[in-house]
């Protein structure tokens, strides 16, 4: 048995957005305090976490520990809902999650569980010499500038300064920001830092968040893994681990 009430819809989208850049079948885990999903990509290059609070949803009642099915599936069907809309998530017969959505039209769909074990991927654990946090809207910015040269971005810790740099065949690119921008919310850092990363898996991240999330917190390291922490206003938590580019 499960049970479940959302009114969040716009942040349910942006979520199963993110998670169906990463993966194709998802296993998400029911837990007392909400749903959990954790999974890779087939590259082994981006590492996502997401928590949804049991606060989050209108009604939350569960049994079933753990279920999974085809992300776009679930995707497409959340997305025919409107914002203002609210969607019930039933699972009462077995293999079956049944996504009642309510609003100027009712809609009821019907959804093939996949028949999986739960694969449990263990979180990387490390220490990061910077962090900094960021407005979300001026990270889209910058990454789409630096994607105009090269698929790698490299940032840099400076004292009181963030550098994003790359170098393409014949151009290259520089953006900093430093204490005194508004949008550079707040910078930790123990030493200079420097890591490069793919642009195109931190916009599979970043896309579309702005919309909903205000900020963005980031760490990293020398070669560690970029860490990319993403909590939107009904507290649902994402976190991503971006693998550096090897040298």
């Amino acid at each position: 048995m499960f049970n479940a009430q959302i009114n969040n819809v716009l942040e349910w989208k942006i979520v199963l957005g993110i998670i169906d850049r990463i993966v194709d079948e998802a296993m998400f885990i029911c837990r007392e305090d909400g749903i959990s999903f954790r999974g890779m990509d087939s590259s082994h290059i981006a590492l996502l976490d997401v928590f949804i609070p049991k606060s989050s949803f209108d009604k939350y009642e569960f049994e079933t520990k753990f279920f999974g099915l085809r992300i776009n599936d679930f995707k497409n069907i959340i997305h025919t809902a409107d914002d203002s809309d609210v969607i019930d998530l039933q699972m009462e017969k077995p293999g079956t999650l049944t996504i009642v959505v309510n609003g100027a039209l009712k809609t009821i769909y019907a959804i093939g569980l996949l028949d999986k074990s739960l694969v449990n991927i263990p979180v990387p654990r490390m220490d990061f010499e910077t962090e900094f946090t960021i407005s979300t809207s001026m990270l889209v910015k910058i990454i789409s500038n630096v994607e105009t040269v090269s698929e790698y971005v490299k940032l840099n810790s400076l004292p009181h300064k963030i550098q994003f740099s790359s170098k393409g065949d014949v151009s290259s690119v520089e953006v900093y920001l430093d204490s005194t921008n508004k949008d550079l919310i707040s910078l930790k850092s123990n030493k200079d830092t420097f890591g490069v990363y793919g642009t195109e898996y931190i916009k599979k991240i970043i896309h579309d968040v702005s919309n909903v999330c205000q900020n963005c917190t980031i760490r990293y390291g020398d070669d560690t893994p970029l860490y990319i922490l993403i909590e939107l206003p009904s507290s649902i938590k994402m976190e991503c681990y971006l693998a550096p580019k090897n040298n």
